[in-house]
């Protein structure tokens, strides 16, 4: 992860970042289930252990909230009676948003209250669903906002993974980052979440450093070139080294060194 403009956030080891979901025991509504006792007492562990980790964190509550329920493999605390019966152009959300936006306040509040306030609330939306601000919990209660997007194994540079993407997600994406310029602009943006899956060293270097020969700029440019020219609003980028649903994004020896130069740039320590 990298992030510019953070001189008041990062402590000398860095920034560290937790995603916050939902409790899935039992057959009660999950999302209404957020303000119950034992929600509570969950919510209250991980903001005491917050509290005592003592150094700024990043928290995300249940990200990609605005995605549309699927039937198949639904989503971790999706319940089909309580939680989404709101229609969207002939789908069902996976979420009530009142429900999350209510659940967000009480989980703030339990964080507050047990002195978590090195903790700086992400709202996390993903490119590919509904209208975010169905979800927005409110200026008050939100510090950064973010969105995730994932490139496919055919995209060969950063700009490539927020543009075309490989499918029609691409343009997408770009309207998404346009939007959260627009819709917040006192807020820091920051990709929550983005990979590419593994082709070979080179493509992972192509990703972060550019210098493909047989793509012109912008397809050909850096990440570091992207960021400024194209998503200038965008100040932190977060990259999921792991295994997904849809493919293996870990970043391999030649990914990590140019992922790593890629972030101590100039322009990404900029502050």
């Amino acid at each position: 992860m990298f992030m510019r403009d953070a001189e008041k956030l990062m402590q000398p080891s860095g920034v560290d970042s937790a995603s916050f979901d939902a409790s899935t025991a039992g057959s009660a509504s999950r999302t209404q289930r957020q303000a119950c006792s034992a929600f509570t007492r969950s919510s209250t562990g991980c903001a005491q252990a917050a509290a005592a980790y003592g150094r700024t964190i990043f928290v995300r509550y249940k990200w990609e909230m605005n995605l549309l329920y699927r039937t198949k493999n639904p989503f971790p605390c999706a319940d089909p009676v309580n939680d989404y019966p709101i229609p969207k152009n002939g789908h069902r959300l996976q979420y009530n948003p009142q429900y999350y936006i209510w659940a967000w306040e009480h989980i703030r509040e339990i964080f507050f209250v047990n002195g978590a306030t090195n903790v700086v609330w992400l709202f996390n939306p993903s490119s590919n669903g509904v209208d975010p601000s169905l979800y927005y919990p409110g200026d008050s209660q939100v510090d950064w906002v973010g969105f995730d997007h994932y490139g496919t194994p055919q995209d060969s540079s950063f700009y490539d993974i927020f543009t075309q993407g490989g499918t029609s997600h691409g343009p997408r994406t770009v309207r998404t980052y346009n939007y959260l310029v627009k819709k917040f602009p006192n807020k820091p943006l920051m990709i929550g979440e983005t990979g590419v899956g593994y082709v070979n060293p080179a493509n992972q270097q192509q990703i972060f450093l550019g210098g493909d020969p047989s793509k012109n700029l912008p397809q050909g440019a850096s990440a570091d070139y992207a960021l400024q020219n194209y998503f200038p609003h965008i100040q932190a980028v977060l990259y999921w080294d792991s295994r997904g649903q849809r493919g293996n994004y870990q970043l391999q020896q030649f990914g990590i060194q140019s992922f790593a130069q890629f972030a101590s740039g100039p322009y990404e320590q900029a502050y």
